[in-house]
């Protein structure tokens, strides 16, 4: 607290010395005033009174909002900090990104002297609306977005502008602002929405859900904690790339769009909004800044090196031509080529980075023409200047990964592969396998199930069990290979503190079980053993059910572990009931199939009570996605080969325990996205020669550097004109071979 002099000692009126406090008069008496938590002391003299406030109240649900949201700003702004980082946005700084206010319309043209729109799209006061109102730098982003009155703000940018990066630090500066209850800005890439399938907030919430496994919590209501937030506006969605939408659906995106009137961010290329616009309307409320090129000053602060070094001065002689001649041709060409972030940062990596490379041979103008040509060069030439050389981040120091130090040509191959056949921004480790034609992957798959299946039926039932189990596993993984396969879920094997879970769920599949027992004995005595897969649907349906509600997963989640469990035990009867089948067994006695449902049901339920959502705070990273993914799909396998053997084994005899194992590896390869991943990723590909052998440890290196970029629990290449120019080289080499 301030010190306050005797009133006696007060200063005297004529005394122009600032006073050490603010004063409030009561009566004939001079107080020091100073609030302190839900109270305000006045101090004088000797004397001390202190005012009481009423503390705000402050209801328990909207505390834990607040606590969600506030574990949310923590969780995004973790992850977006690592990946500025590893990006080196900042490094030697961040590049002078600048924009201007485009015209009514959000065509992309600086308005003209005397331009006066005939309306506010933006919700912008008069005064505010001149014709550098929204006029910036990256810095003054925060500041720009404040003055929308909408808080709806496009960016426009032509390829390589720096939307994604400016989105970034959008992100960034709004976190580090927002206080305890602002709302939290979430970058959502609009590469992965179909607008035709779903609708926007179904979207959004799904993206968060599967980003954020927290926020699927349950919360009043039965919401899930993402929902309530969103609806609430604790979230305001930076929606990244309007352009990657597909041509088709983009006006259906902007209808979208316009049907909310919530807080957003909106980058897109011109033409592609453009286009949308005229076909639907500009996004309601929404004010439009465009991003312009960076200046010869941007430039000379970014590409020389910032230390002392054989290159220092590599820049110094092309930067001044560029200075000293800006109408001539050459130079203009050169200017124009390295004028995004995008071409400035290859330039970088290509150039200050590399000490044997000199940048002068880019005013040649034989060799580059035009300033496609620049950039057509800086696009080829970056994928193996990095790896001529460590990555700046080298992972795991204890146990070396393997290095593509000097193997330009494989990883050119490798990573032109992933850019050829990947449809889409993102590439998840889950979807490496659909890169393989849909054919071949059922035709691997199929084979890969009939080989597991064939000696088992030939133990058991002689050459004749043989060719009927390979012809129906067979079958079965045909009909997985051709799919595209599950999405991994959140959900992890943890053993400690889930005593009550197991109970619950021992419970739940108890019921399940034995309504396969009730279901299945009469079905089995009407229609024979194939139609055992019908009650198996049915009580693994009603299991998955109720096991994914006691687990607290929202809607979404719920649908697709009954589907899974559905099909799951569709695919089980039809094992048990070949079996069955194939060796003429008697149907027993209804308590014989009551007893065994409820032994069934004992094994999933002990299975089921010791999976949870996975435990992070965090964005998901794709390798832990990956680990959790794996050991639940382990764990499962396990799970159905224990279950499904005692069914095989209590009907027909202990030797046909054998047929466990069988079905259960055929869940656990065909029902999670790590069986997938292992065989098609893992096996196949390196097969092919499309990927190296160990290719996490290739992604993961490429991450390091900077070749791709995480997003989420996916990869995506650093940029679109990047991934387009590996997969123009690979085919082209695969038209040379051919």
């Amino acid at each position: 607290m301030t010190a306050v002099p005797p009133l006696d000692d007060a200063p005297h009126p004529d005394d122009n010395r600032p006073d050490p406090a603010p004063e409030t008069g009561i009566g004939q008496m001079i107080f020091n005033a100073e609030a302190h938590d839900n109270a305000t002391v006045y101090q004088a003299a000797n004397m001390t009174v202190t005012v009481h406030e009423a503390p705000e109240q402050v209801s328990p649900f909207h505390l834990e909002l607040r606590d969600a949201a506030a574990r949310l700003a923590d969780s995004v702004g973790g992850a977006t900090n690592a990946e500025s980082r590893r990006r080196r946005l900042s490094d030697p700084f961040a590049l002078g990104v600048c924009w201007h206010t485009a015209e009514e319309g959000g065509t992309g043209r600086r308005p003209g002297p005397g331009h006066h729109p005939g309306r506010n799209p933006a919700g912008l006061p008069d005064d505010r609306l001149d014709n550098n109102g929204l006029d910036g730098r990256l810095d003054d982003l925060g500041r720009v977005y404040e003055r929308v009155a909408s808080k709806r703000l496009v960016v426009l940018g032509k390829p390589g502008s720096g939307k994604s990066v400016l989105a970034m630090h959008f992100v960034l500066n709004r976190l580090k602002g927002r206080g305890n209850t602002g709302p939290v800005p979430v970058v959502f890439r609009l590469g992965l929405w179909d607008p035709s399938k779903e609708g926007l907030r179904n979207w959004l919430l799904a993206q968060l859900l599967f980003e954020v496994p927290f926020l699927g919590a349950p919360i009043s209501g039965g919401s899930s904690l993402a929902a309530v937030l969103f609806d609430g506006g604790w979230i305001l969605p930076v929606l990244d790339g309007l352009d990657e939408i597909v041509p088709e659906q983009r006006h259906q995106a902007l209808r979208e769009l316009n049907a909310t009137g919530m807080p957003l961010l909106l980058t897109s290329q011109p033409g592609q909004y453009n286009a949308a616009v005229a076909a639907v309307g500009a996004l309601t409320n929404a004010a439009v800044i465009v991003l312009d090129d960076l200046t010869l000053d941007d430039l000379a602060g970014y590409l020389p090196p910032t230390g002392p070094g054989p290159a220092s001065g590599k820049w110094e002689p092309v930067l001044a031509r560029l200075r000293e001649q800006p109408t001539q041709r050459q130079c203009e060409v050169v200017r124009t080529g390295i004028s995004t972030p995008l071409m400035a940062g290859l330039a970088r990596a290509v150039y200050t980075d590399t000490p044997d490379r000199d940048p002068a041979e880019l005013l040649d103008p034989a060799r580059f023409p035009t300033a496609d040509a620049v950039e057509a060069h800086l696009l080829n030439e970056f994928v193996p200047t990095v790896y001529d050389r460590r990555p700046p981040n080298p992972g795991n120091a204890v146990r070396p990964e393997p290095t593509w130090q000097g193997r330009r040509e494989d990883a050119e191959r490798w990573l032109g592969y992933l850019a050829q056949h990947q449809h889409g921004p993102d590439f998840a480790w889950w979807m490496l396998g659909n890169t393989i034609p849909r054919y071949q992957r059922a035709l691997v798959i199929g084979v890969l199930g009939a080989g597991m299946c064939a000696p088992v039926g030939w133990l058991l039932f002689g050459p004749a069990g043989a060719l009927v189990c390979a012809l129906a596993l067979g079958l079965i993984g045909g009909l997985v290979g051709w799919s595209e396969g599950p999405r991994p879920e959140r959900m992890e094997v943890r053993i400690t503190g889930r005593a009550r879970q197991v109970l619950l769920h021992i419970a739940i599949n108890l019921m399940g079980g034995l309504t396969v027992g009730l279901l299945g004995w009469p079905a089995v005595r009407l229609c024979g053993w194939f139609a055992l897969p019908v009650a198996g649907a049915v009580g693994n349906a009603i299991g998955s059910a109720l096991s994914s509600r006691a687990r607290g997963l929202d809607t979404r989640a719920q649908l697709h572990e009954i589907k899974v469990g559905t099909m799951g035990g569709a695919a089980g009867g039809f094992a048990v009931g070949l079996v069955g089948w194939l060796t003429d067994l008697p149907t027993g006695s209804y308590t014989d199939w009551v007893v065994l449902g409820l032994t069934v049901g004992l094994a999933f339920g002990l299975g089921a009570g010791l999976i949870a959502r996975m435990k992070i705070e965090t964005v998901v990273r794709p390798s832990d996605l990956l680990v959790a993914n794996r050991n639940y799909a382990i764990f499962q396998t396990l799970t159905v080969t224990i279950a499904y053997g005692i069914v095989a084994g209590v009907l027909a005899g202990p030797r046909y325990l054998v047929a466990g194992p069988v079905i259960g590896l055929a869940f656990g390869f065909g029902a999670h996205a790590w069986g997938r991943w292992l065989l098609l990723a893992r096996i196949l590909l390196p097969l092919r020669g499309h990927l190296p052998w160990p290719v996490w440890a290739f992604l993961t290196d490429a991450h390091e550097r900077e070749v791709l970029r995480q997003a989420g629990a996916a990869y995506q290449f650093r940029h679109a004109r990047l991934q387009e120019s590996l997969a123009a080289r690979h085919a082209e080499r695969g038209r040379d071979r051919t």
